[in-house]
Formats: structure tokens, sequence, C-alpha cells
């Protein structure tokens, strides 16, 4: 019963409610690329980001972040344009 009243808001957050996340690469040796969806799975925002980094996006309405090695974005030349698909893996 005390650990219930530690835990304050932890893990009582639903999923479909998180908005608007960061990313950072600290402690990390490489940079990474970043890709940022809406709900819908369209395109928000694409960067790169530096090694002990922070990165807040532009837009208040991503749903999913994709992280991918670096130079990804430029190998698959994936712009604001780019439609992009998940699927999932079974």
């Amino acid at each position: 019963m005390l650990q219930k009243k530690f835990n304050g808001l932890l893990y009582k957050q639903k999923y479909e409610n998180r908005y608007y996340s960061t990313i950072h690469t600290f402690f990390m040796k490489v940079e990474i690329d970043i890709i940022y969806l809406d709900k819908k799975q369209q395109l928000q925002e694409i960067t790169t980001l530096k090694p002990n980094k922070i990165h807040i996006p532009q837009k208040n309405n991503t749903r999913y972040i994709i992280e991918l090695f670096p130079k990804t974005i430029k190998k698959y030349k994936i712009r604001q344009k780019t439609k992009l698909k998940i699927i999932k893996i079974t």
C-alpha cells in the first residue's frame, strides 16, 4: 500500500495520450537519425541528432518516433513528403 503512494503518476498515463516526446543522445558516441510520425503515421519531422544533444520536436502531435542508424535518412532519401508504412512483423 505504501508503494502506491510513492508511484504517483508513474505508469498511469495511457499510451494514446502521450505526445510531444523529446529524444536525447546523452552518453552516446554516434549520431542517430530520427523520424517523427503522427497518429496517422504521417511524417512530421526528420532530423539527425549528434551525441550529447536533446531534440524537442517542432510539432506537438508526435505519436511515433523511429530511431535509425546514422545516415539512414540520406541513404534512403527520406524527405518531408516521403510516405512511410509501419508493418507488424510476427
